[in-house]
């Protein structure tokens, strides 16, 4: 019987880290398949990936409610043709976990596990939880502690005792830097069940003409995609990131450089660059947060200026517009 198991959380959270440990401490025996979602056009989370495996990646909206069918079919197409022991779904930031049972409808024979990673980092800096994270964190069957290592004893007990209170039934983990094992999140929940639900027929009648409403969600956050074939200068990448305002969530991406490839993390304040063993042909850079168009204009405006070659090949500037405005 295949596990799904749904890592989701706020942007930041520390969710790729702990996909990508859970990865490297799989059992050999075990088949495992990953499902990446990505708000933005540009999907990079799976250059984030530190091994290879089977990946499907749904780009462009978010799983838990415009691109549910995307995700149903994804899911089905695996355990048809391979089976899987687990299928591991990495939500966007944005996701609400609790779209999910009610917008995937999927068999009876399927168990989940709804893994809500958050971050201890931000919990001590905002000296709380908002409301829509201890909702979610009632939706959990599994609710992982990230950044644990950057905060004091009296915030993680703090943090402990206000989501064993909303979540009683929850297996609760606390990790160092993503410092989370596949046996960790072996977790069992209840079989996602078609639960009955009272139809509106003037939304259903909605619905039919525009299907990518149905259980959308609201978010904030807006999305600045960049991707070119150029060299980019590292070190005016880190000193762009270490200078870009708090209302910007996360930044990510893979670059292509001089000397080889560096992938990057940022979120909350914190910068994380690595080399890449995996050599790419084109740098790409999201950014997740609170925009307005001109940010977006001046961001892509700086990333033009990062780049090695001095000329932009039509082509170039002409899918990084599409990316502006999708």
């Amino acid at each position: 019987m295949t596990l799904i198991t749904i890592i989701t959380g706020r942007l930041g959270s520390g969710k790729t880290t702990i996909l990508n440990n859970i990865l490297r401490t799989k059992p050999v025996n075990k088949n495992v398949e990953v499902i990446i979602n990505e708000i933005s056009p540009l999907n990079v989370d799976k250059s984030l990936l530190s091994s290879p495996y089977q990946v499907t990646e749904i780009s462009n909206g978010c799983t838990c409610c415009t691109k549910s069918e995307d995700l149903k079919k994804a899911i089905n197409t695996s355990r048809q043709n391979r089976n899987p022991d687990t299928i591991l779904i990495e939500t966007t930031g944005v996701a609400n976990p609790s779209n999910f049972v009610t917008s995937l409808g999927l068999e009876d024979t399927y168990f989940t596990n709804i893994v809500l990673v958050i971050d201890l980092y931000k919990f001590a800096e905002t000296k709380g939880f908002s409301k829509s994270t201890l909702n979610n964190a009632r939706n959990a069957t599994t609710i992982v502690l990230s950044k644990a290592d950057l905060v004091s004893g009296n915030v993680l007990e703090n943090a402990l005792v206000k989501l064993k209170n909303a979540s009683p039934n929850a297996k609760i983990i606390t990790s160092n830097n993503g410092s989370i094992s596949y046996d960790d999140i072996q977790f069992r929940g209840n079989p996602v069940q078609r639960v009955p639900v009272k139809k509106n027929p003037f939304k259903e009648f909605i619905y039919y003409l525009f299907p990518e409403m149905k259980n959308q969600h609201k978010s904030t956050s807006q999305v600045f995609s960049f991707e070119t074939k150029s060299r980019i200068n590292p070190q005016k990448l880190e000193s762009f990131i270490s200078r870009l305002p708090r209302k910007i969530d996360r930044a990510k991406g893979v670059i292509k450089t001089s000397s080889g490839s560096i992938k990057f993390n940022y979120a909350v304040g914190l910068l994380r660059m690595e080399n890449s063993p995996e050599q790419t042909r084109t740098s790409k850079i999201v950014l997740i947060g609170r925009m307005t168009w001109q940010d977006k204009i001046r961001y892509m405006r700086a990333f033009w200026n990062m780049r090695k070659e001095q000329a932009m090949p039509l082509p170039e500037i002409y899918s990084n517009l599409k990316l502006l405005f999708a």
